[in-house]
């Protein structure tokens, strides 16, 4: 039972001190890539359309 608190009590430390960093820079990520796909589509879309 003590072990199992302490990885607990340990884990939580960890996502505590990384966790927030961590979550923000894959959402940060996510976004980048989304904002790069849909400009690639409309760069597409407008090459289609003009050409």
């Amino acid at each position: 039972m003590v072990g199992s608190q302490v990885r607990d009590s340990l884990g939580r430390r960890v996502f505590a001190r990384v966790g927030t960093p961590a979550i923000l820079t894959m959402v940060l990520l996510v976004v980048v890539a989304w904002t790069g796909f849909l400009g690639w589509a409309l760069i597409a879309l407008f090459g289609r359309l003009i050409g």
